[in-house]
């Protein structure tokens, strides 16, 4: 297999594995993250030649996928994210009390 072969085939297995996704489970991104990390490192020597169009454009769909993943996650973080933030707000109920002739009573008003 010569170099340009190798280099094609190592950019189409981590584009397959960056696709590979489902696009909603944290633990499969991260798997899939794994993977290509992995297939990077065993493959920092390449580099794409100028002129090597082909080569070129599945990089680039390396990339745009890897963007879309890593985009993906971010919303799914900041998702999670406002989730807890409205978990840890006080309480939505007021509670006020008010004077009466005869005592105080507790009044509850949900928003």
């Amino acid at each position: 297999m010569n170099q340009k072969e190798e280099k094609e085939k190592a950019l189409r297995t981590l584009l397959a594995v960056l696709k590979s996704w489902d696009g909603h489970s944290v633990k499969q991104a991260e798997e899939v993250l794994q993977q290509a990390r992995q297939l990077i490192s065993e493959n920092t020597g390449i580099s794409v030649t100028e002129n090597d169009t082909e080569l070129q454009q599945l990089t680039a769909q390396v990339v745009a996928q890897y963007g879309e993943l890593t985009v993906n996650l971010q919303k799914q973080k900041n998702a999670v994210a406002q989730q807890i933030q409205k978990l840890n707000r006080p309480s939505s109920i007021v509670s006020a009390y008010l004077q009466q002739d005869k005592g105080a009573a507790l009044i509850d008003v949900d928003f």
